[in-house]
């Protein structure tokens, strides 16, 4: 068994991929979900710098929600007024490892086209609805820092929600290679 296998068991998903950080988690996720110069990502300014600078290393632009200021979260309606042609993506955080309301957001984000990025840093092994984080996202990233849950001293890991990013992903934080290919075939 392996560790992310483990890893896998434990958050319950088959779709993980280990990386270096949280933030480079975010940033793939933003990747895989086409954020680029010009587009627009809807967050919120209740979290850490690391959730929100890739975004702008993309190019692209943040659009501030309001925090609901009974549950600190990020407001869903006031998400709702801030989508426009040129969102791409929301972030919503997992504040002190509990989940935002990821159904309404979901929903949302379905009926526009637009994806689901869950930073979920300080919610290791969160649950909603009965079902892990990760089940809501199209998104989600884990962090592995020194303060954590569940801590490396550093480290990410990035689950995605489809089987066709998750290929990606793979492949991006690789140099762009299909590391598992590259294994297997012949020299």
């Amino acid at each position: 068994t392996t560790l992310t296998d483990m890893l896998c068991d434990k958050l319950g998903t088959k779709r993980l991929v280990l990386l270096n950080s949280c933030t480079s988690a975010l940033t793939l996720a933003l990747k895989l979900a086409g954020v680029g110069p010009g587009d627009e990502v809807i967050t919120t300014p209740m979290t850490c710098v690391a959730t929100n600078t890739p975004i702008h290393t993309l190019g692209a632009k943040i659009v501030w929600a309001d925090v609901d200021p009974i549950d600190g979260m990020i407001d869903g309606d006031d998400v709702r007024k801030k989508i426009t042609s040129k969102t791409k993506a929301i972030i919503a955080v997992a504040w002190g490892g509990t989940p935002p309301n990821l159904n309404m957001l979901y929903d949302m984000c379905k009926l526009r086209g637009i994806k689901l990025i869950c930073d979920a840093a300080h919610a290791f092994g969160a649950t909603y609805g009965g079902a892990p984080i990760s089940a809501y996202a199209h998104f989600t990233c884990f962090s592995f820092q020194a303060i954590k849950h569940c801590t490396t001293g550093d480290g990410g890991a990035l689950v995605c929600r489809s089987e066709t990013d998750y290929t990606r992903s793979k492949a991006l934080k690789w140099f762009g290679l299909a590391r598992d290919a590259a294994k297997t075939a012949e020299m």
